[in-house]
């Protein structure tokens, strides 16, 4: 048997530029070569999750995106190719121009773009239509919500009406499959916006050639870009209407720091916004529970209703939202206080309450790193108004907000809230342990009447930030 080559004599240099340029031309993913995947994927929701309720996840009115466009020949789009032939210039050589311009500055980002699609938005397979549609469909967006023009300028005074921006607002912010990813809405209002604001226009288009608007209080510009970027102008457009939505419905006061996190489309920009407070040890001793210091085994029950809760002796108390200190920052942040007092937000129930939390959940199971706030949150909220009495009686302590206290309204909300919690999935046991740990169910074990020891033992504390109740038992 002969010696073993020798490393001295081999290139070594040599064998790893070969391999380097054999690497650089194998395709992956149909073709493309693997990028660096975005923080935030847009997704289709998952079949045993749809089919809870299939409508929750579908758009009716403004279909965007891989996942939910139709023919860009339908009459459909009529509205689409309006809104672009609008801002374009009337003269026929500018506006080709301006068209290829448009197209080629996107198509050399068509890779990234499919990139943020989960499958990579396999079923658009012709590249020159992908392209097209990510012109038509982004900038069909940013003219609906008038970004970078006036602030009243919505659908309402752009030749739609009050429902139709109700319908945009919907579909374009709460469903997570109909979505573009958001550096696109960027790029096409740099292309499309700025990139015609030297150009002479006539009255219909003035407000795509004036300058942005004074930036809101607040108002934070994207890590890179300056104060009149269009980074800034595109991200402060979305969060405006998008915290005067949140703040109008009581879902959410928090202010989003964009520059540690960029946005990916924008349900993750919506998710953003659903981030409950960090519950520091540092907290009052006599409004917060105390934080066991020996050490600590979390212990996993489920969770009890409401009447049984109050009927051992939790009260249950309406947590404002605001920005005072012990308020609420969204409706997440539920707290255990003195171990007998349950603060909770108010929840505020309408048709598009299931369809935000719905969309949310789905985001984070397809996206775990995002976290499980949300879903936490639905579980927690699924098993305290388990019953037509618990919602009863969380409505007159102020915790929900059920546009009238009839006994059918009352039905129809129990129900709804229980199909929250089979979007969670159909394993149980699964699903806590997708939790991170900080979504355990509550303990509801103690004697009848037992004394604030027992509760000290036995009742959750809410010192997760998570938003949810977690029970642990001390150890000696």
């Amino acid at each position: 048997m002969g010696e073993p080559t020798g490393s001295c004599s081999i290139d070594i240099q040599r064998l790893a530029a070969d391999l380097e340029t054999k690497l650089c031309n194998v395709d992956l993913d149909g073709g493309r070569r693997r990028r660096r995947s975005p923080e935030c994927l847009i997704s289709k929701v998952k079949p045993q999750v749809r089919r809870v309720d299939d409508s929750q996840y579908t758009p009716q009115v403004v279909l965007v995106g891989a996942y939910h466009h139709k023919p860009l020949d339908s009459t459909d789009q009529l509205a689409k190719w309006t809104a672009l032939r609008r801002v374009l210039p009337d003269d026929g050589e500018q506006r080709a121009s301006t068209l290829r311009r448009c197209l080629e500055a996107i198509a050399g980002v068509e890779d990234e773009a499919r990139s943020y699609y989960e499958d990579g938005a396999k079923t658009w397979r012709e590249n020159q239509m992908f392209v097209q549609m990510l012109l038509l469909d982004a900038w069909f967006v940013l003219d609906i919500f008038n970004v970078g023009g006036e602030a009243a300028a919505a659908v309402g005074s752009r030749g739609g009406s009050a429902v139709d921006y109700i319908f945009a607002v919907r579909d374009v912010f709460y469903l997570l499959e109909n979505q573009i990813p958001f550096f696109i809405l960027e790029k096409v209002y740099e292309l499309v916006r700025v990139g015609n604001s030297g150009q002479d226009q006539d009255q219909r288009t003035q407000t795509c050639t004036s300058p942005p608007p004074p930036q809101p209080p607040g108002a934070t510009a994207i890590a890179g870009g300056g104060p009149s970027s269009s980074s800034t102008v595109v991200v402060d457009g979305f969060l405006r209407h998008l915290r005067s939505l949140l703040q109008d419905q009581g879902y959410s006061n928090v202010e989003v720091d964009i520059t540690s996190t960029r946005p990916c489309h924008l349900v993750h920009l919506l998710h953003m916004h659903f981030t409950p407070m960090a519950m520091s040890p540092a907290d009052d001793t006599d409004d917060a529970a105390a934080v066991p210091t020996r050490r600590v085994r979390a212990t996993v029950y489920r969770w009890r209703g409401a009447t049984q809760y109050h009927a051992a002796g939790v009260r249950f108390k309406k947590r404002a939202l605001g920005a005072a200190a012990g308020d609420a920052r969204c409706v997440l942040d539920v707290e255990l206080r003195r171990l007998t007092t349950l603060h909770v937000p108010t929840l505020t129930m309408d048709n598009n309450t299931w369809r935000v939390l719905r969309n949310l959940m789905a985001l984070e199971q397809n996206n775990p790193h995002l976290g499980s706030h949300v879903t936490a949150y639905c579980l927690f909220v699924s098993q305290l108004a388990g019953t037509a009495s618990d919602v009863a009686l969380l409505a007159r302590k102020g915790v929900r907000a059920l546009h009238g206290h009839r006994r059918g309204r009352r039905r129809r909300v129990r129900r709804a809230v229980q199909g929250r919690a089979a979007n969670v999935g159909e394993d149980g046991a699964a699903v806590q342990q997708q939790l991170d740990g900080a979504a355990a169910a509550a303990a509801f074990e103690q004697p009848a009447g037992g004394d604030r020891a027992a509760r000290r033992h036995c009742w959750p504390s809410l010192r997760s930030s998570s938003g949810c109740v977690c029970r642990q038992e001390l150890q000696d």
